[in-house]
């Protein structure tokens, strides 16, 4: 029963996800009128992306034949898209993974950035108990 319901949050949580980057696009399209400027605020988030879809690949042993970033292609439907990881066909299970893989790789970054920070900060302290 506690993981049907870790589940239904789960899914609640990315659907409120997608909501609130779509209102925030339609918000950003508005207020900045020049597509640079919003692509370019983008950018962090894309690199990101496009790295977790990559290192995904490596890990499970897909090769990677081509790896886009800031590649700007318009969309029959009107969707932009601004990066891409190509690689090999695969089955269906790592393909999953590697598709889902930008939903653990920024969890893990953060976790990542979060260790280094504390270490740093712990490294000033420990220099301020000395230095006094």
């Amino acid at each position: 029963m506690k993981i049907l319901l870790q589940i239904l949050i789960m899914i609640a949580c990315l659907c409120g996800l997608m909501a609130l980057s779509r209102l925030l696009a339609r918000l950003l399209s508005r207020t900045l009128r020049r597509d640079w400027l919003y692509y370019l605020l983008l950018a962090p988030g894309t690199i990101v992306h496009e790295l977790c879809h990559a290192v995904a690949s490596l890990v499970l042993l897909v090769p990677v034949r081509e790896v886009h970033l800031f590649r700007l292609r318009h969309e029959p439907d009107g969707t932009v898209q601004l990066g891409e990881v190509v690689h090999d066909n695969t089955d269906p299970v790592r393909n999953f993974l590697i598709a889902v893989a930008p939903l653990f790789g920024v969890d893990v970054k953060i976790k990542m950035y979060r260790l280094w920070s504390c270490k740093n900060a712990l490294s000033e302290a420990s220099k301020c108990l000395v230095s006094c």
